[in-house]
């Protein structure tokens, strides 16, 4: 009886320990919330600020990017209260999220770059 009682608490300790190290391997590998989570990521140093100048950039012409860009601007208005101005290229990208439609093999395949001073996303 006490051998099996040893045995459960070890066994207890192995398994608690198991689970706290994947839930902390899970939590580093997911330490930045996109979704859906890349392929690849390379962290950098640095980070971009929203403010009241923030603009989002895209091809007006292209009805399906213009309609996403005005979509997210109207979105995040609603969770931020900041209305990001939505608009086309310009010579400066400096605080701006620029929207691009690239041809890709992947249909759900995207690039996001992120600096301190644009976001951009390229996708199909």
């Amino acid at each position: 009886m006490i051998e099996l009682l040893s045995f459960s608490k070890v066994r207890f300790k192995v398994i608690l320990t198991i689970l706290i190290l994947h839930s902390m391997l899970s939590f580093s590998a997911n330490k930045y919330n996109v979704i859906p989570y890349p392929q690849q990521l390379i962290p950098q140093s640095g980070s971009f600020v929203f403010n009241a100048n923030t603009r989002v950039v895209c091809d007006l012409n292209q009805t399906e990017i213009r309609k996403l860009a005005t979509q997210f601007s109207e979105h995040f208005q609603v969770v931020s209260s900041l209305k990001l101005n939505v608009s086309t290229f310009q010579s400066d990208t400096t605080n701006t999220i620029i929207l691009e439609n690239t041809k890709t093999e992947n249909l759900e395949g995207y690039h996001l770059t992120v600096t301190n001073k644009t976001i951009r996303i390229k996708a199909r």
